[in-house]
């Protein structure tokens, strides 16, 4: 038997029952110590976990829609412009691999650009910079979400997310289009086994904001919907990369209207997930169906990510006291802790077991 195999048989017999310790050898409970101390330090890296939106702005918890957004931040002066603006909550910005304008024979690196754009004034790394020395320099609260257009550029991004770590105290979203969905979309999406791996050992504590490749074609298009395989994609590829971490899935408005039964089920088929939907400005869509999601969901899992006309039609259709006929959502721990529960628990069994354990 592997010496991995020992170590889960003793800790399936430890977490059964402490006194099942006694039946080892002093070595064996070397072994449960040594996991103890380990298990101990990943819990002291972890520390306090990094705030989900409706913690970090608790005003809008009920209510998610009232998060606002900046969009295409993917330039110095619109990065100023966003952290000085009190009225933007979430700054969202495009990462790819490029060049620093007027850099161009330096080695391609992360860059605040959407393609076809393979330059910018911005690097991630001064993005980010900007972003902390902002939070921590004035009474400014903002959130990041970071859509990666390139897969080759996720790995330098989260390393530099890791090293700042103990500076990060405000939400961070991590997003790509990692399934192809509605209407037959052209271009492959990111690499979900590539992607969520990273995620998940390089930045375990960012919100996973995950979405679908699409076309839009025409308003009426009955094909304007996400299949039940679409989503089951998405599920599956969720539940083979082992993600704990919080999850938003990205919606476009135009196929909301034919797809509110397969995104009800989405959100109970992965716990504590959310929605945000998002649209293009030339989209042309039943608008409607916005309040519809809202009222069969709940306020409280769907966040509007939509351009000004659209924005201001989704008001003016939904309740004026919506936000307020909600319930209140009553949470005994926040979103985005199981890992940490069960870290610590295994922790606390481990010392229980050792410490009956003692010659």
């Amino acid at each position: 038997m592997s010496e991995s195999c020992h170590y889960d048989r003793t800790l399936s017999l430890l977490i059964t029952d402490p006194h099942n310790l006694n039946v080892y050898s002093a070595a064996w409970r070397s072994h449960a110590f040594t996991i103890l101390v380990t298990l101990s330090s990943l819990v002291a890296v972890m520390g306090v976990p990094i705030p989900d939106v409706d913690q970090y702005w608790p005003e809008v918890a009920d209510d998610l829609s009232l998060v606002t957004w900046s969009h295409a931040t993917n330039s110095y002066e619109l990065l100023e412009s966003a952290l000085s603006n009190s009225t933007i909550m979430m700054i969202e910005a495009d990462i790819s691999m490029g060049h620093i304008q007027g850099n161009l024979s330096t080695p391609p690196l992360p860059i605040m650009a959407h393609p076809p754009h393979l330059t910018s004034d911005l690097s991630f790394a001064m993005f980010l910079d900007e972003v902390l020395l902002a939070i921590e320099q004035g009474d400014v609260k903002k959130g990041i979400k970071l859509d990666f257009k390139d897969i080759e550029a996720v790995r330098d991004c989260l390393d530099l997310l890791a090293e700042t770590r103990d500076r990060i105290n405000f939400p961070v979203w991590l997003n790509a289009d990692i399934i192809s969905g509605p209407v037959d979309a052209p271009g492959q999406p990111i690499d979900p086994d590539t992607f969520l791996p990273l995620c998940v050992e390089f930045f375990p504590e960012g919100t996973l904001s995950l979405g679908w490749k699409t076309r839009y074609t025409h308003a009426n298009d009955s094909e304007a919907r996400y299949t039940t395989q679409q989503v089951k994609a998405m599920t599956d590829a969720i539940e083979r990369n082992f993600v704990t971490q919080p999850i938003t899935f990205a919606v476009r408005a135009a196929f909301v209207e034919l797809s509110l039964d397969i995104l009800s089920w989405l959100l109970d088929a992965v716990p504590d997930s959310t929605l945000t939907i998002w649209s293009s400005e030339s989209d042309v869509y039943n608008i409607e169906a916005l309040v519809w999601l809202q009222e069969n969901v709940g306020a409280s899992v769907v966040y509007y990510d939509l351009p000004t006309d659209q924005r201001r039609q989704f008001d003016s259709l939904r309740p004026r006291s919506y936000a307020g006929s909600t319930a209140p959502s009553v949470r005994i721990w926040p979103k985005g802790t199981v890992l940490y529960a069960s870290v610590a628990a295994a922790v606390g069994a481990l010392l229980v077991s050792y410490m009956y354990g003692r010659d």
